[in-house]
């Protein structure tokens, strides 16, 4: 028993099925996938002298793409960066470290220093976390204000 198709409840479950993609929030890899999977798709169809000789510049551009890719992509300064990373985290950590402790010396002018400063180191928070570029502005802001509200301390 056959039954019917309605072309209204197949475009419904294609539609559901079908999503959009925003090949910007694709990473290299998926980028490069759906290209391929897209010439892969379009090579399996008889298409118009146009469209053919369209997806002839598309294939050169798909394979400076792949080409692309092959690059290697770690750079020379990638341990270098790492490294520095690392050093500027331990003096971080040792700054406030130090100040914390003025807030256990026996001098009363220390303590209130300690606290000054450390008010200010609290208000970026833990700069050992997020992205690099992120970490290195606000270490650069939290420097500038401790050389200009704290220099005194």
């Amino acid at each position: 028993m056959t039954e019917a198709i309605n072309p209204k409840l197949c475009y419904i479950n294609m539609s559901n099925a079908i999503r959009s993609i925003q090949l910007q929030r694709l990473r290299n890899e998926e980028h490069l996938e759906f290209h391929a999977e897209f010439v892969k798709l379009a090579g399996e169809y008889t298409l118009s002298e146009t469209f053919s000789a369209l997806l002839a510049i598309y294939q050169e551009r798909y394979d400076e793409l792949d080409a692309a890719l092959e690059v290697i992509r770690k750079s020379v300064y990638t341990g270098q960066m790492r490294a520095a990373d690392r050093q500027r985290k331990r003096t971080f950590r040792r700054l406030r470290f130090a100040v914390g402790e003025f807030g256990h010396d026996a001098n009363p002018e220390k303590q209130l220093a300690g606290e000054r400063l450390g008010n200010i180191i609290e208000h970026y928070g833990n700069l050992s976390r997020g992205p690099r570029a992120e970490k290195t502005a606000a270490m650069a802001n939290m420097l500038e204000d401790l050389r200009e509200k704290g220099a005194a301390d």
